[in-house]
């Protein structure tokens, strides 16, 4: 009398006959590798048991359960697993080979998780590849590793969140270390243009590098820029010839730039927006201890100590300066609105107007009192 019975394979109630019996196993063998093969028998949809599995991970691991013959052809092909049991792979079995050589490995090493603990991995919704420790950050070309372009973007923040924060701990006085490195092989650049680093705001460059050492600016000395007082200064910072040379904007005063030349230990001016040593028209010099010089080669040099100054041209100061070879000490001044005023000279305190010698009073010189 045929009956119903539970179908482990397809999970649903078949009609079994009288003389099938009740079983769906039709055998079982210890390995898959001892399943039959024999074409006709046993007959397509049969099931048999796989006891134990066998082979590697991933290659060709065929895993203990449940195998229905799907084909007749006379090879192991013709079993397809039917059951899922659940597996626990050790890293040191595990392996992924490369399709195409299978010389290829990749391995893992699950050492460095801390006793029962599960770590997860989740895949991004992006193809990619993997970055680990020790290579480069940033875009690569595929096997050869060559950087390209890190770009970090944080997006709209509201509040401070740095794109990049690095932090180290020096420890060692003997060692010389260095946080940020940053090497460029030059071989053909415009170097007028080209910059080491540049920061910028809202796509202006406020701050930059050039690419030749040579100073500190906006990229020309015309792009660098500061607020102060109201008012747009324009300038920059260069390293000339073992000094420091700054560039001031003429808003600023009558001298468009100033150097400080270390070599000679001095600080000259000049009005050249690019200075060096050798063009600086004026330099202050330390001649020794407690003593300042203003030379500049052959060149006569004048001193002035101001009593007002409006402009270049309207001025009134008291002038120490060589000409012709002939030292002078005396008043001069600028302009309609500068006057020539005395000259007073006395042993005496400042206060004595009185007493000393002096010039151009009226056309004469007075001595005494």
């Amino acid at each position: 009398m045929a009956t119903f019975d539970y179908n482990p394979i397809t999970g649903q109630l078949d009609l079994v006959g009288s003389g099938g019996g009740t079983s769906y196993i039709d055998g079982d063998v210890e390995f898959h590798s001892d399943l039959p093969v024999t074409v006709g028998t046993p007959a397509v949809d049969s099931a048999f048991l796989v006891r134990k599995g066998s082979g590697i991970y991933f290659l060709s691991r065929k895993p203990a359960g449940i195998w229905v013959r799907e084909l007749n052809n006379g090879n192991l092909d013709d079993w397809k697993y039917a059951g899922t049991f659940s597996d626990l792979y050790r890293d040191a079995n595990f392996r992924i080979i490369n399709d195409a050589d299978t010389s290829k490995e990749l391995a893992f090493s699950l050492s460095g998780i801390s006793t029962g603990t599960t770590r997860t991995l989740t895949a991004p919704d992006a193809s990619g590849r993997i970055q680990v420790e020790g290579q480069a950050i940033g875009d690569t070309t595929p096997a050869a590793g060559t950087f390209t372009t890190l770009a970090a973007n944080n997006g709209t923040l509201t509040a401070s969140a740095p794109a990049l924060d690095i932090s180290q701990t020096w420890n060692d006085s003997g060692t010389k270390f260095t946080a940020f490195k940053l090497n460029v092989t030059n071989i053909a650049s415009n170097p007028a243009e080209s910059t080491l680093a540049d920061f910028q705001v809202d796509g202006v460059s406020i701050f930059s590098i050039n690419d030749n050492g040579v100073g500190i600016n906006g990229g020309t000395w015309a792009t660098f820029s500061e607020t102060f007082a109201s008012a747009v200064l324009m300038g920059g910072v260069w390293y000339v010839n073992n000094g420091i040379a700054f560039n001031v904007a003429a808003s600023r005063g009558p001298l468009s730039c100033v150097a400080q030349l270390g070599a000679s230990q001095s600080i000259g001016w000049s009005s050249n927006n690019q200075p060096a040593n050798a063009n600086a028209d004026l330099r202050f010099h330390r001649e020794g201890a407690g003593i300042l010089g203003q030379r500049n080669g052959t060149n006569a040099q004048e001193f002035r100590l101001y009593n007002t100054w409006t402009s270049a041209s309207n001025y009134e100061a008291l002038a120490v300066k060589w000409a012709a070879n002939v030292v002078s000490i005396g008043p001069t001044a600028g302009g309609s609105g500068g006057t020539v005023r005395e000259l007073h000279i006395s042993g005496l305190p400042t206060s004595d107007v009185g007493t000393g010698i002096l010039w151009n009073d009226g056309g004469t010189v007075k001595v005494g009192t």
